[in-house]
């Protein structure tokens, strides 16, 4: 009897073991997604407070307000194996484990870029400490937090021998970006988090009133679309703070269930348990 209640709870301790395991694995399965093509979008706005109320379309805009579009690509790749990451300690500075890539041929202001350690969160609040990246003097700590039905990414750019950036995005699924409305006062225009659109490179057509799968959205709460960049970094202003990066991708993808043999294991483990139980008050 003795030799049979030790090999029951062995068993019992193994599954526990398994199953905690498991539970706590960083990286697990949330959908099938399936790649659009080079028809992705990222848009860069200038810091909150670095918007335009006035002379938008000229060299010389007067700043204030919301975020202005300076920069972007409509050409960008994307690709995702469908896992998200449930845990900041998954960034462990280059040479992290990624489950994503991004990527284009459009150069941005001018000069080539980079991005790598790309990697997919699900819900949650996740803070990276940006001084890992090294080969960029980036200090302190992004952060972004995750709701229910959406995702977040964080990712190293590099771009004119600045490596490893930070950049951090929160997605809205199925969802515009912005719709850039341009509000006339007094002959004032006020354009402000507009989705970059330059019709080079744009085989989508992106435009203000794209639904994309995954559009980036206000993380921080200032009013600007995406999350600040950390100081030290090349687009920082010494007022205002950093520029905000904005990926807006295409795909298909449908969420993946919880496995059933999760549930079966635990409803397993708690009979076991009962079995256990009632042999020992008998």
């Amino acid at each position: 009897m003795n030799a049979k209640k030790s090999i029951l709870a062995a068993a019992v301790i193994s599954a526990f073991t398994f199953g905690i395991e498991t539970a706590q694995a960083a990286q697990v399965a949330y959908a099938n997604f399936t790649s659009a093509g080079s028809v992705s979008n990222l848009t860069l706005l200038t810091a909150e407070g670095m918007g335009c109320t006035a002379n938008c379309d000229s060299f010389t805009p007067t700043n204030g307000g919301h975020g202005y579009t300076f920069g972007g690509a409509n050409n960008v790749a994307f690709t995702w194996d469908g896992s998200v990451f449930t845990s900041p300690t998954d960034y462990i500075g280059p040479g992290s484990a990624s489950n994503a890539t991004l990527s284009s041929l459009t150069w941005i202001l001018g000069r080539s870029w980079v991005a790598h350690d790309v990697q997919i969160f699900g819900p949650g609040t996740y803070n990276f400490d940006t001084s890992l990246g090294g080969g960029n003097p980036e200090s302190g700590t992004m952060s972004m937090t995750v709701g229910a039905g959406q995702l977040g990414v964080h990712m190293l750019w590099d771009w004119n021998g600045n490596n490893n950036i930070d950049i951090a995005n929160v997605w809205n699924i199925n969802s515009k970006f912005s719709n850039c409305g341009a509000t006339n006062t007094d002959n004032t225009i006020t354009m402000s988090n507009c989705l970059w659109t330059d019709a080079y490179g744009n085989p989508a057509g992106n435009n203000a009133n794209t639904v994309f799968q995954f559009a980036s959205t206000d993380n921080n709460g200032d009013g600007t679309l995406g999350i600040p960049m950390a100081q030290g970094g090349p687009f920082v202003d010494s007022q205002y703070g950093g520029f905000n990066f904005n990926f807006n991708l295409h795909g298909s993808m449908t969420v993946v269930p919880i496995p059933s043999a999760i549930w079966l294991f635990g409803s397993g483990l708690v009979g076991l348990l009962g079995i256990s139980r009632k042999r020992k008050i008998s």
